[in-house]
């Protein structure tokens, strides 16, 4: 072969190898390692599709290994866009705390790089990346760093909060409470969230209700009069460590509306109350209690043996076997003294019992107390309320949930009266109130 021929096609050989330029190399470890995270505004539909933004130091990638320290120079990489090519990148670097939430921009940071400094120690950071073409613009952020550690730190250490975390909103039945993590030495890569639920001075506490181990949470209506504690639990190279946020204020119960008479829907967020028709009693409910969508109704429902007056019927629908917190039904003006029955049927009371607190226990469907004059029943289920009159017939504390014992205290005595009537006499007793009746058989056993 002709040396130069040779030579020539060495050169071209050499020629089309590629060459990868450092935004290109940043770029494909970007795509192989950062997670995405896509976003949507009506500009990106019509014009712009973001695929990924990452954040490369020069070392690692992707949260769990990016080594992000005070004076190491950060690079973001805008990713790749559909629905044009994008005539232009605007760029803004944002400070969060050590989770990556509650990100705020960081003055004057705006271009592709970034240099963190010491203020940013303990902080996460993000990239907003905005790309605009003639037909529109959006916008995407990429994924948090870890917290920034000081220049020139040495070995992995465990976490240490720089700030304490902590929590935004109202304690109220029904709001959300979100949690900020604070800062935190060691770069920590994770976070574990606890809520937990405090006596009123913020001590004895103990995990709240289940959905507890998240960034946020929906106060319930058995947080009333508790406090609630968060607790942050960051995990980095050198181990894990915890910090507690202050303790909320007290619980309030969410205010409750004018009550409607009948029915109502049971909103998202919001506390209800229905009354009968003729007012004699209401029902009410806080956020949480009842599914949102649940239609609640409150109907006068009187039948003997109860006192008049008194009776009602509790629906829910769809059906709710058992509610999570109870629904509250007050009399306007019951009589004192008397016995609350329930009925999940019409047939068979049984009483309820007094309470000595405003909340009902777990494990108890229904309880009874009194706010000064006025009667309330807690209950978890649907059914009938009525009042009876103590000792006297249908006082449900003398009625059996099962069929009626009978039991023959003495033997039957026989008695033939001077008009030719025989009299027949005995004793019984039975496991409940009930009706008794009896038939006389002849000694063959016609009647």
């Amino acid at each position: 072969m002709d040396a130069g021929l040779a030579r020539r096609g060495a050169r071209a050989h050499r020629r089309r190898r590629p060459r990868l330029r450092l935004a290109e190399l940043l770029e494909e470890l970007a795509r192989r390692h950062v997670g995405l995270r896509r976003g949507r505004t009506p500009a990106l539909d019509r014009a712009l599709d973001q695929q990924r933004v990452a954040v490369c130091s020069g070392r690692q990638l992707g949260r769990a290994g990016l080594d992000v320290r005070a004076g190491t120079r950060l690079a973001g990489v805008p990713g790749t866009w559909g629905g044009g090519k994008p005539a232009a990148f605007t760029y803004q670097w944002q400070r969060c705390d050590g989770a990556g939430g509650g990100c705020a921009a960081i003055p004057g940071a705006t271009l592709e790089t970034y240099t963190p400094t010491a203020t940013d120690v303990g902080h996460a950071l993000v990239l907003s990346v905005t790309a605009s073409t003639s037909g529109g613009s959006a916008t995407a952020v990429s994924s948090p760093t870890v917290a920034v550690a000081p220049a020139g730190s040495g070995a992995a250490a465990r976490p240490v909060a720089l700030t304490s975390p902590q929590v935004t909103g109202a304690a109220q039945v029904g709001q959300t409470l979100t949690a900020t993590a604070g800062t935190w030495s060691g770069s920590p890569s994770s976070f574990a969230y606890q809520w937990r639920r405090c006596d009123a001075a913020g001590a004895a506490c103990a995990a709240a209700a289940a959905g507890a181990a998240l960034p946020s949470y929906v106060v319930t209506p058995g947080d009333v009069g508790s406090t609630l504690s968060l607790v942050v639990t960051a995990t980095g190279p050198g181990g894990s460590q915890s910090a507690t946020a202050p303790t909320s204020a007290a619980v309030a119960a969410a205010p409750v509306p004018a009550a409607v008479a009948g029915s109502l829907v049971v909103q998202p967020g919001l506390a209800g109350a229905v009354v009968t028709g003729d007012g004699r009693a209401t029902v009410t409910w806080q956020p949480g209690a009842l599914p949102v969508g649940t239609t609640v109704s409150l109907q006068a429902a009187d039948g003997a043996p109860a006192l008049p007056r008194t009776g009602l019927l509790l629906t829910l629908a769809p059906a709710q076997k058992t509610l999570p917190w109870p629904v509250d039904v007050a009399y306007a003006a019951a009589p004192a003294g008397q016995i609350v029955g329930f009925s999940t049927n019409g047939k068979v009371w049984l009483p309820v019992g007094t309470l000595t607190a405003r909340t009902l226990p777990a494990g108890l469907s229904q309880g009874v107390y009194l706010d000064g004059s006025a009667l309330h029943v807690l209950t978890r289920q649907a059914g009938r309320i009525a009042l009876f009159r103590p000792g006297r017939w249908g006082d449900p504390r003398h009625i059996s949930a099962r069929a009626p014992v009978i039991r023959p205290l003495t033997t039957l005595r026989r008695t033939r009266l001077r008009d030719g009537s025989i009299l027949l006499v005995t004793r019984l007793s039975t496991s409940s109130q009930a009706h008794l009746y009896g038939s006389v058989l002849r000694t063959h056993g016609a009647p």
